[in-house]
């Protein structure tokens, strides 16, 4: 009787994983999601004059989201960093004195601070549409700037895209308590194509 060996089975190598993968075309995602759910609060301004700002804060935050979570950071990390992100946005466009542009010291925060206040003055001033200040600009893109963290925290780290998708749904709140026949049927189709994203 002849016993034949059989050779040893090895198991197929997979090809790594790329380190970033599943995190580009999501953070993409995210930051378009907000920036047309933002088109949602045009009624509310005289002119477009804010949505720059705007553009340049979820770029931040969601650029600063998907770095981290490219190198693999802790999930709890994510939103710090983007909020440091958000901050720094904030200061390179509303304040003048910043070292580099745009590192939140405590002296560029205080600038910024006092922009704030004038934009919450500005808000509580003017009846919509109101004029695209610094102060009420500074204010709708640290707004949405703080959308951008949770739709991202929530699209991108927890892969949970139908919450992330509901709370786009948070901005078209705004104009359609702040405007007097309410927002407009167009601006609640920016939303949901957002969501649908």
């Amino acid at each position: 009787m002849t016993l034949t060996a059989t050779p040893p089975t090895t198991a197929q190598a997979q090809p790594p994983t790329p380190r970033g993968a599943g995190v580009g075309l999501p953070s993409v995602a995210s930051a378009s999601a907000v920036l047309l759910g933002a088109l949602a609060l045009s009624p509310v301004f005289v002119s477009g004059a804010w949505f720059g700002a705007v553009v340049l804060t979820v770029v931040a935050v969601v650029g600063a989201g998907a770095l981290v979570t490219w190198l693999r950071a802790p999930v709890f990390l994510v939103p710090v960093v983007q909020a440091l992100a958000l901050f720094a946005a904030l200061v390179s466009r509303f304040t003048l004195d910043a070292p580099m542009g745009f590192v939140p010291t405590s002296d560029a925060l205080d600038q910024l601070r006092v922009v704030l206040s004038q934009g919450i003055h500005d808000i509580d001033t003017y009846s919509p549409p109101i004029p695209a200040t610094d102060g009420a600009t500074a204010v709708t893109a640290l707004g949405l700037g703080c959308v951008a963290i949770v739709v991202f925290v929530l699209q991108v780290s927890l892969r949970m895209p139908v919450l992330a998708g509901l709370s786009l749904v948070a901005i078209y709140v705004v104009p359609s308590f702040v405007l007097d026949d309410g927002a407009p049927w167009w601006s609640f189709a920016f939303v949901a194509i957002a969501v649908m994203i």
